[in-house]
């Protein structure tokens, strides 16, 4: 067992322990990789079978904290009204986090959660690389997008504003 399906066990079994709904028959076992260098996660639904796959960041497979939480975040997609990061989302991840000690949240930053060097990675392969005026957050971006176009129609999920500037 890789230590990524490792990881997905552990979570599996400790959201059943918490008495959370988690389907573990629709659950595919194998966890998929990506090169993604905004997000940590996902967790997708087959339409045609029911089974949900996750998919984990290459960029935090030396991170076991970012590995534990982000398993659980997208675990906890798997439940029932969770693909989204509405109110039932939320409180299964109270009850994982206060349970567990994990902080599982709506968002991860992955300059928080991840080394310096996957930063220094996320600057070299970016296109576009954005900060807030306001809070110095940074985005970064490999493909052109509605934000990259528009970013004074977006704001901050940190501060709020919609003060972006362009980095060099």
């Amino acid at each position: 067992m890789e230590y990524s399906e490792y990881i997905l066990s552990t979570a599996i079994q400790e959201a059943l322990n918490a008495g959370l709904p988690v389907p573990v028959t629709k659950i595919e076992p194998h966890i998929k990789y990506s090169n993604a260098l905004t997000r940590l996660g996902t967790c997708t639904k087959d339409r045609r079978t029911g089974r949900y796959q996750i998919t984990i960041s290459r960029l935090i497979l030396d991170d076991s904290a970012a590995m534990k939480n982000t398993m659980m975040h997208e675990l906890i997609h798997t439940l029932p009204g969770c693909m989204n990061h509405g109110k039932t989302f939320l409180r299964y991840a109270q009850i994982v986090n206060h349970r567990y000690g994990y902080s599982v949240s709506r968002t991860a930053n992955l300059s928080e959660c991840a080394s310096a060097e996957l930063h220094k990675e996320q600057i070299r392969r970016a296109n576009y690389h954005f900060i807030c005026q306001c809070c110095g957050t940074e985005i970064f971006r490999q493909r052109s997008s509605n934000f990259t176009r528009h970013p004074e129609r977006y704001r901050c999920s940190n501060c709020g504003k919609s003060e972006w500037i362009i980095a060099d």
